[in-house]
């Protein structure tokens, strides 16, 4: 009752979402946070949340309330506090290569596996939880740069194709996207794996090299950067 539009939120909406979470999360748990949450602790309200079909806004917001506690954050300073939000870019797009989209988005290849401390090698970074899987073992999976100049090309692992490197590249950074096909249907993309090696924005290395000042640094703004240096735009994102 102390949440404000608590009362009016769509519920249903809300717990189809952490439902189809929870039935992913019991296929791969999520691993245990740092800060001594564990994965077990949420296996249970997962189990619930899989089984079941709520028939009312009510029963849904009796699942939330019963499950969880509200807690209310503040900076201990008393200034305001920053939310930043996840958003699902709508682009245009189509299933096959054309002169209007030629830029691929790719499923996960075979020879890209996860790795963990067990497993490992010895000269591998720890940092890295994904590697290539190769006749002699287990490597660095070629980078950005690399599946740019045509690492994965000719292996059938295209999803769907783009208008640019450019789209396709803040499709990865967003994780997620709608793609508006040409023969009027839909698809969603959404993230299933990533080459492992650390990622740089570009927008720190377009403040370094004094491309864009500080003040109007923007996701808008390293587009049209992109876009205005089309000769640079490859060295910038590999």
């Amino acid at each position: 009752a102390d949440l404000p539009g608590w009362g009016g939120d769509d519920h249903l909406a809300a717990f189809d979402t952490f439902r189809r979470s929870a039935t992913q999360a019991l296929k791969k748990p999520y691993r245990d946070g740092a800060d001594g949450r564990t994965f077990a602790r949420m296996r249970p309200l997962f189990e619930v949340a899989a089984n079941t079909t709520p028939g009312s806004q009510a029963t849904a917001r009796n699942f939330f309330e019963n499950s969880f506690k509200p807690i209310r954050i503040v900076n201990e300073n008393g200034d305001p506090g920053l939310v930043t939000g996840f958003y699902e870019p709508v682009v245009d797009g189509s299933r096959q290569p054309t002169e209007k989209f030629p830029a691929p988005l790719y499923r996960m290849p075979d020879d890209l596996v996860e790795v963990d401390d067990n497993i490992r090698p010895v000269h591998m970074d720890r940092y890295f939880r994904f590697a290539l899987k190769g006749e002699t073992g287990l490597d660095y999976y070629p980078d950005r740069g690399e599946i740019g100049r045509g690492h994965l090309k000719g292996r059938g692992l295209e999803l769907v194709h783009v208008a640019d490197r450019v789209e396709a590249f803040f499709i990865h950074v967003q994780g997620a996207a709608r793609i508006r096909l040409d023969d009027g249907s839909q698809m969603a993309v959404t993230y299933a794996a990533k080459t492992g090696h650390p990622f740089t924005g570009p927008g720190r290395i377009l403040l370094e090299r004094g491309e864009i000042p500080q003040a109007q640094m923007s996701m808008q703004a390293i587009r049209k950067w992109l876009h205005d240096n089309p000769d640079k735009a490859d060295e910038l994102l590999w």
